[in-house]
């Protein structure tokens, strides 16, 4: 919708709209008896990291690349396979960097 539209809904919803409703503590009180959310378990996602991390770690331990690029790193050679295997590490990294912030944003609410 364009503004002069949404301007006119407001404005007619603003002139049409009927007295706010007298509740007498209804919303207090059913906010009031309504239960405090839980807190999550926080060893699911401990044992999901580790059994991604070594998944992970076994499938690539196997690939000749991962093997390549690290014994190329860890002789400070910058090769092709070593700038894969920090490319792959840093975008896992700022992948679990943003889900974790999500889920940090999803409790907060």
């Amino acid at each position: 919708m364009n503004d002069e539209i949404g301007d006119a809904i407001d404005r007619m919803l603003r002139d049409y709209a009927p007295d706010p409703v007298v509740d007498e503590g209804f919303c207090s009180h059913v906010m009031n008896s309504v239960p405090l959310r839980r807190p999550r378990a926080q060893w699911p996602l401990a044992i999901g990291a580790l059994a991604g991390t070594l998944a992970c770690w076994f499938t690539m331990g196997s690939a000749q690349v991962a093997m390549t690029g690290w014994q190329d790193w860890l002789s400070g050679d910058l090769t092709a396979a070593t700038l894969a295997l920090i490319a792959s590490t840093a975008g896992l990294s700022l992948l679990a960097l943003a889900w974790a912030l999500t889920e940090a944003q999803d409790q907060a609410v």
